[in-house]
């Protein structure tokens, strides 16, 4: 990573990777990628994850802000309580979602194939503390990584990532200074 031309490349980031991880290639590479791009939602705050990245000046990028239907539960979008919090902010469920995101000190790429609902996402909006509070506290009460992939991908991934308890079935495992 270190050894790539400054003049071809300006920053190197990662995806998916715990701390543990990021220390490893920080140790190995000398120094720390500049972005790292993780799942990031209400339900999944990782705070450990996010103070130790503001720590050591590495930019989160979150996606699937709105969750992921892959393990079929329903869309953070749909979510009553988002929906009502978006409602009292006057906004949509996605803005609030990401302005959560955003209020965070994250970056977010959410997604969508719809021109509207693109268009949405570009409207930028600042919902109270107060909704903001309640959006945290309902993620904190029912917390899921929607993006484990050894049991949400088609066909499934066998390595544990992240250690989760969903992971455990997996063959394969990250090996930290390989």
């Amino acid at each position: 990573m270190v050894k790539l031309p400054k003049s071809k490349t300006r920053a190197v980031g990662v995806s998916n990777h715990t701390i543990e991880q990021i220390e490893a290639i920080t140790k190995g590479a000398g120094e720390a990628p500049e972005v790292l791009q993780v799942e990031i939602h209400a339900k999944l705050q990782d705070d450990d994850l996010m103070n130790y990245c503001a720590k050591n000046n590495i930019i989160m990028t979150g996606y699937s802000s709105f969750g992921n239907n892959m393990i079929n539960d329903p869309l953070l979008v749909k979510e009553p309580v988002v929906e009502q919090l978006a409602a009292d902010a006057g906004c949509t469920p996605a803005q609030l979602l990401l302005a959560w995101v955003i209020s965070r000190g994250s970056s977010t790429i959410p997604k969508s194939v719809t021109d509207s609902r693109i268009k949405e996402n570009f409207e930028q909006v600042e919902p109270s503390a107060e909704i903001l509070k309640k959006l945290t506290e309902f993620g904190k009460s029912k917390a899921v990584r929607y993006n484990v992939p050894v049991t949400a991908n088609k066909p499934a991934w066998p390595i544990n990532i992240f250690g989760t308890n969903g992971e455990k079935s997996a063959k394969h495992q990250v090996i930290l200074g390989a």
